[in-house]
């Protein structure tokens, strides 16, 4: 079984909020997704996948929703987390995307670290 992993991904658009309307229906709509927080020009979830985030498809959300900015800060059981941003806030900025992985604490290391 793989082992699941938490994604927290922060959605906004400045200059264009119809397209973060647009975004959020096109690609969450028939999704299992816990909306966490949700304004007029912004919107945080959870979202669950198997292993790693779905890079590929992040992309292809800048790609396709030029004025919306996302990051995605994700941790998998193991023990790997990272954070993903891409696109722009604003019109006047150019779209960047960066990603930064590191090992972090397991589950059930947690538990050894922060239980009594």
């Amino acid at each position: 079984m793989p082992n699941d992993c938490r994604n927290y991904i922060t959605i906004a658009s400045h200059d264009n909020p119809k397209q973060l309307h647009d975004l959020i229906e096109n690609e969450f709509a028939n999704s299992k997704i816990d909306i966490k927080k949700k304004g007029p020009r912004g919107i945080i979830l959870l979202l669950l996948s198997k292993w790693t985030p779905d890079f590929d498809w992040l992309q292809n959300l800048v790609t396709r929703y030029p004025d919306c900015w996302i990051k995605n800060e994700w941790s998998e059981e193991g023990g790997t987390s990272g954070v993903w941003v891409g696109g722009r806030l604003f019109k006047d900025k150019r779209s960047v995307i960066k990603t930064l992985e590191w090992d972090d604490i397991c589950i059930e290391g947690s538990s050894v670290y922060f239980d009594n």
